[in-house]
């Protein structure tokens, strides 16, 4: 039997049918414009990079305003590349465009156009956000978003939680704010990181809360907060954009329609202070009335004012409301003081009416109102006549003694000396003249110890506001961002006493704007779920001297102003 002898020819053959192939891909690239896509599969609020390629030397730019009925392109970028294929050099022109699908769905990107060229059409899946856990493709890197309440009142408190759950190396992680209309947007304290399970994958999450406050009624809807984060690979690094399913509320109206002002709180709570304490009254000396809203559930913006009343008889002086709020659990805890100074100008007995407060209690449905007691009051007389006006309470609260010197008064003294008896006006007038002396005397001792005083309290602030500043530049050094934060929490308690900030967001709103950007940057790196390396010597370059000329303008206004207004207009 005669056998057949392999036929050599068919490996030369495949290779000039591949030749042939490539050198045929050339030729289309060379007036054709090439696109495909990094992944055919995403999840809801994630982006895909889309790649545009054309010979280097093709005329245009392309068309790419077909892509922006399904996609929102948040960032191009344009390269040149030279390849050897088949010995033969080739330049190209690539385009690198982020894109983020406006639905889930099977989404087609469009044949694009660039003269004469234009691209095939690509198919690109979006998962629903519920569906993303179970696909495998999809776990690496997921954004969901919740509501404490989908019905909540207007006005009302709704806790709007962020958790982003990762499987990747990620760095340089920051999310912009909730994007609602006709809200007022609070932080909830800072990042929660932990690890949890999706069947048999770990993962590590960064968890973020905020207050959210409708301020109108009717449908609401919320898009979520943007997460931008670079992701390291082996030895590769790109950029990741993802953003979370978006939420609609329904807010309901006031239910009941007379309550004004319209408060829906958790709790609510009123105080007072006074200083002294007990309070003692007399006429023409100032009394200091503190009162106090506490309340869970609110903003402080959303705290009113609490108008005051007194008799006729009584001057009443009232300064700027204070207002704090901080996170407490999964609420905000809020405060405004009412400060005033109540001077009488006649001894007798009056009445301060009372003070009340209407407010909704949000969990249990009720109007409920707070009262603090009418209170009845001694006035007893003063040591001399008071009349109208803030400038006297206001010389009456200094702590000088003031002697009023009338040197008529004391000539037609003397002359009566001199006609009653000549030979004793010598010491008569030698008397009347130390008295006048030991009286200035005892006026300049007392002006020398409250100037004292005053100086101390400065320096203080001073002293403590630079310790703090040495404490931050410590801790930049160290690298280390939360000690950072302390120092500069610390050092704005020291410069604004009366008025702190209590946030870096806060601070940043009192230095000039290019402090801004560092400050952000100390949250982020104490946010980032994976503890990147934190620039603190660029941070100090930039804050201190920022950090100082605030401080310097406050030590300012302190020397032009010795005594602070005690009743500003």
């Amino acid at each position: 039997m005669r056998k057949t002898r392999p036929n050599r020819a068919c490996p030369s053959a495949v290779i000039l049918l591949a030749l042939l192939l490539a050198s045929c891909s050339i030729a289309a690239m060379a007036d054709g414009l090439q696109a495909w896509l990094d992944r055919t599969q995403i999840g809801e609020g994630q982006s895909v990079k889309l790649y545009l390629m054309a010979q280097a030397d093709a005329a245009g730019q392309p068309d790419l305003s077909p892509l922006r009925r399904d996609f929102d392109i948040s960032n191009i970028e344009q390269y040149m590349q030279m390849q050897v294929l088949n010995g033969r050099p080739t330049n190209t022109r690539t385009w690198q465009l982020t894109l983020m699908p406006k639905q889930p769905g099977k989404l087609s990107v469009p044949s694009l156009r660039m003269g004469q060229a234009t691209s095939a059409p690509l198919v690109l899946e979006v998962f629903p956000a519920a569906q993303v856990p179970a696909n495998r493709v999809l776990r690496d890197v997921m954004l969901q978003t919740d509501v404490s309440q989908q019905r909540p009142y207007v006005q009302g408190k709704v806790i709007y939680t962020v958790r982003l759950y990762t499987r990747l190396d990620l760095h340089q992680v920051g999310f912009t704010q909730p994007e609602v209309s006709n809200t007022l947007v609070e932080r909830l304290g800072a990042d929660t990181k932990y690890n949890t399970y999706f069947g048999r994958y770990r993962y590590h999450v960064l968890q973020r809360r905020f207050a959210l406050f409708p301020q109108r009624s009717g449908r609401l809807s919320i898009i979520s907060p943007l997460l931008n984060a670079q992701v390291r690979e082996k030895k590769s690094q790109w950029p990741l954009q993802l953003r979370g399913p978006e939420i609609t509320l329904d807010v309901q109206p006031q239910p009941d329609p007379t309550l004004n002002p319209w408060l829906p709180a958790e709790s609510l709570s009123l105080s007072e202070t006074w200083s002294p304490d007990p309070p003692g009254f007399r006429v023409g000396e100032p009394v200091k009335r503190s009162i106090t809203i506490t309340a869970q559930g609110v903003a402080a913006a959303q705290l009113p004012d609490i108008p005051q009343a007194a008799p006729e008889e009584i001057n009443l002086y009232p300064e700027r409301p204070v207002s704090t709020s901080q996170a407490s659990g999964n609420t905000l805890l809020t405060t405004k003081v009412f400060n005033y100074a109540l001077v009488a100008r006649h001894a007798g007995n009056y009445r301060l009416p009372e003070v009340s407060l209407s407010w909704w209690d949000a969990t249990t449905g009720e109007r409920k109102t707070e009262v603090l007691a009418a209170r009845d009051i001694v006035v007893l007389p003063g040591t001399e006549p008071v009349e109208d006006g803030p400038q006297m309470a206001h010389d009456r609260f200094l702590p000088d003694i003031e002697f009023d010197i009338d040197l008529g008064a004391w000539w037609q003294s003397v002359r009566k000396a001199w006609d009653a008896s000549s030979k004793f006006w010598p010491w008569l007038a030698l008397s009347f003249a130390l008295l006048g002396l030991m009286g200035i005397f005892a006026w300049w001792r007392r002006r020398q110890t409250h100037d004292a005083v005053l100086a101390r309290t400065p320096a203080t602030s001073v002293q403590s506001g630079d310790n703090a500043l040495r404490r931050f530049e410590h801790a930049c050094k160290e690298k280390d961002p939360h000690r950072a934060r302390e120092a500069l929490i610390d050092w704005a308690t020291a410069t604004w006493p009366n008025d702190p900030p209590r946030r870096l967001g806060q601070l940043a709103q009192r230095l000039p704007p290019q402090g801004a950007e560092y400050l952000e940057g100390i949250d982020r790196a104490l946010y980032a779920p994976t503890g990147d390396t934190w620039d603190g010597l660029s941070a100090l370059a930039a804050l201190q001297p920022l950090l100082q000329d605030a401080a310097k303008g406050q030590e300012n206004k302190q020397d032009t102003q010795a005594l602070p207004p005690l009743y500003p207009g």
